[in-house]
């Protein structure tokens, strides 16, 4: 009996000299940096270049010729925008007045000279109609423009070689005209000579419907059909002649 006790202290010594138990540690975790990232800027668009058809002159003349009172307008358009523009006929209108305010004539104009005007450069549109009431009927005129924004122009003719020619009181003018294009007929066009005065303010025209049939480089002469107002030769101090393609 006392034997067991001495041994069951031993083995009580013997467990207390034992090391220490282990004690398991969490591991200290290194703070982490937080990552911050620049907000994606938006693809900056490039604005689309619109062209702008501004009217910056319109001529009234009114005559009479051959028991007729005929009256001419004519606009002047500057492309002040970033792209082509078309002016478009027969949407472009005017609209005549007489002196107390009613209205005497409108119409449209058929042709534009030339249809598409690159930026920075000039247009123009040119009509005569026989009017009814007098020289006193057109007082003054009213111009509608329209036009459109367009990349390209279409088939650009060019003139030449132009002579003004008096006939009856006023003008006609002989040219040449030339179809640049390589691949395109063009069936009908229309020409205009646009007469200027002093400080380039608008006097006239005289224009023909009449071309016809101009192959792929082809060159053809031609005469104005439709005089100018009655006009002096000394107030003419120049004159520009544009062709277009008259299809429709």
């Amino acid at each position: 009996m006392r034997l067991a006790i001495v041994l069951a202290v031993i083995l009580v010594a013997g467990c207390s000299a034992a090391g220490p138990a282990e004690s398991t540690v969490a591991p200290t975790l290194a703070p982490t940096t937080a990552i911050s990232s620049a907000p994606t800027a938006m693809p900056t668009r490039t604005p689309k270049l619109e062209g702008v058809a501004d009217k910056t002159q319109e001529k009234l003349t009114v005559w009479e010729s051959d028991y007729y009172v005929y009256a001419q307008v004519v606009a002047e358009i500057n492309n002040t925008g970033g792209d082509w523009v078309e002016i478009l006929r027969p949407s472009s209108e005017y609209t005549i007045y007489a002196e107390d305010g009613s209205v005497t004539e409108t119409g449209m104009f058929l042709y534009a000279y030339p249809p598409y005007v690159a930026p920075g450069e000039k247009g123009y549109l040119c009509d005569t109609a026989i009017i009814e009431g007098g020289v006193a009927a057109a007082a003054k005129v009213e111009v509608d423009v329209h036009y459109r924004t367009v990349n390209a122009p279409g088939i650009v003719l060019t003139v030449s070689a132009v002579k003004l020619i008096p006939r009856g009181e006023g003008f006609v003018a002989s040219a040449i005209v030339k179809n640049p294009s390589s691949a395109d007929e063009v069936r009908n066009a229309a020409a205009a000579v646009i007469i200027f005065g002093a400080n380039d303010a608008l006097l006239g025209c005289t224009s023909t419907n009449l071309i016809e049939n101009l192959s792929p480089g082809e060159s053809k002469g031609f005469e104005t059909a439709w005089e100018t107002p009655p006009l002096k030769q000394s107030a003419i101090k120049r004159f520009a002649a544009f062709a277009a393609d008259a299809s429709w």
